[in-house]
């Protein structure tokens, strides 16, 4: 640490050390390897029914682009059944919309969209509304 006329200030390397130790205490990964992510959300179906639509886990892999790891569990308070994936934090986005989607074609028996739906906007309202609707359905965040 530094003395300077605000007061204490960390040097650079006192702030990355900080940051390492933080890191290793919340069982990040450091030193190169990749950091994973669990991602899960809650169906409203019994687990056996999820189970087994959740067998061939290459639905979610294919549309993540790499393996994962998926486990499947009864949601608390009889709220349906969990779906968690497990993947690396570079393909966070790309396993939120996965999640989603089987969601959707497991409650509703389609993925829903509301790509083409008529609207009464003119052309450049539109192309507006499809690139806002694009980001924000993309991973379910900005």
């Amino acid at each position: 640490m530094m003395r300077s006329k605000y007061g204490w200030v960390w040097g650079a390397t006192a702030a990355a050390a900080a940051a390492a130790l933080a890191g290793a205490a919340l069982g990040w990964r450091i030193a190169g390897k990749r950091q994973t992510v669990t991602r899960g959300v809650t169906v409203d179906r019994p687990l056996g029914a999820v189970r087994e639509l959740m067998q061939d886990t290459d639905v979610l892999a294919g549309a993540v682009g790499r393996p994962v790891k998926v486990t499947v569990q009864p949601a608390p308070a009889d709220w349906g059944t969990e779906i968690h994936v497990e993947v690396d934090r570079a393909h966070d986005k790309a396993a939120r919309t996965a999640l989603r989607q089987v969601k959707s074609a497991i409650e509703c028996g389609q993925v829903l969209s509301t790509r083409d739906d008529p609207a009464a906007r003119g052309p450049v309202a539109e192309a507006i509304t499809n690139a806002m609707r694009d980001r924000l359905t993309a991973g379910g965040r900005p």
